[in-house]
């Protein structure tokens, strides 16, 4: 196991090794001592990925690395690039100061910003702001440089390792969906996973149809890419033509918790021995069938 406090923990695979990681970049709940927020401690529990990292602790023993995060999303958010950030909650005379050519630092919001949900989380998902103040640059700089950055180097260094030792690497990238989103969606609200591939542009068609028949086998009613087609880590690491495929898997949280409580409910025992199945599924997928000898990027 590889730990570094308050950050992440890196738990590596038992008995023998396969080319699979699952992360789980938003399961983690501690708020660091200089996060000073006005939201209640409920509204940031509620825009964390709760639980998803035990429903997926059993990786190692299926031949998986398992890399979690241990901090808030709502701290700096790990599946946004590091230039997503909204400048409007930086101080602007700091802003204005320094040159963009040569800031560590580059303001490029995108959509997610704008919703108040870039790197840096202006309010939670219930709409609760988070900060009384403008935030300084330094405060920026220093949750990438402790918080983000080591998260991704040890992800990018996982694919190099097992790139190298396999040629090919599968990527499950694992969080939770609030039932409610599904409510305000125009597809069917009693959908439990949500399997995103950027529509075809981090997986491969065979890889999605085996991980859908698989959680559908074990009675999960699945979906592809819609509301959730992947985010930026599967975007980034990803390169089905190199063989490196990444899949977002996005639970329903109302199968293992209760949304309201914020605690286990009756059924999580449950989901989490269905998806020890599933993880054997994919083990033994990968064993036998994404060799690089039958590579999907040489077809």
């Amino acid at each position: 196991m590889y730990h570094i406090a308050n950050v992440l923990s890196l738990n590596a695979p038992h008995h023998k090794t396969l080319p699979i990681i699952y992360d789980s970049p938003h399961s983690g709940s501690i708020l660091p001592k200089d996060f000073t927020v006005r939201a209640s401690n409920t509204d940031i529990k509620q825009s964390e990925d709760n639980f998803v990292d035990m429903l997926f602790e059993q990786a190692p023993q299926h031949h998986a690395f398992l890399l979690k995060a241990l901090f808030s999303r709502v701290y700096i958010d790990l599946n946004r690039d590091k230039t997503d950030i909204d400048p409007n909650l930086v101080e602007p005379t700091l802003i204005e100061s320094v040159s963009r050519d040569n800031s560590d630092i580059a303001y490029l919001p995108s959509n997610k910003s704008n919703a108040g949900h870039g790197l840096i989380w202006k309010k939670t998902n219930s709409g609760a702001m988070l900060y009384d103040k403008l935030l300084t640059q330094s405060d920026i700089q220093h949750r990438i440089e402790n918080y983000w950055q080591p998260y991704h180097q040890l992800l990018e260094r996982l694919y190099r390792k097992l790139y190298r030792q396999f040629h090919y690497v599968l990527h499950l990238n694992c969080h939770s969906m609030p039932s409610s989103a599904l409510n305000a969606s125009d597809i069917a609200n009693d959908i439990d996973i949500i399997l995103g591939d950027g529509y075809g542009q981090t997986s491969h068609p065979a890889i999605n149809d085996f991980l859908q028949e698989s959680f559908v086998k074990h009675g999960f009613k699945v979906r592809m890419n819609v509301p959730y087609s992947g985010g930026y880590i599967v975007q980034n690491y990803a390169n089905p033509n190199n063989d490196c495929y990444a899949v977002q898997i996005e639970i329903n949280r109302a199968l293992y918790m209760d949304e309201q409580k914020l605690v286990p409910n009756n059924h999580f025992t449950i989901i989490k021995q269905k998806l020890q199945s599933i993880m054997q599924d994919i083990a033994n997928y990968v064993e036998t069938e994404l060799s690089h000898e039958y590579s999907y990027a040489a077809e």
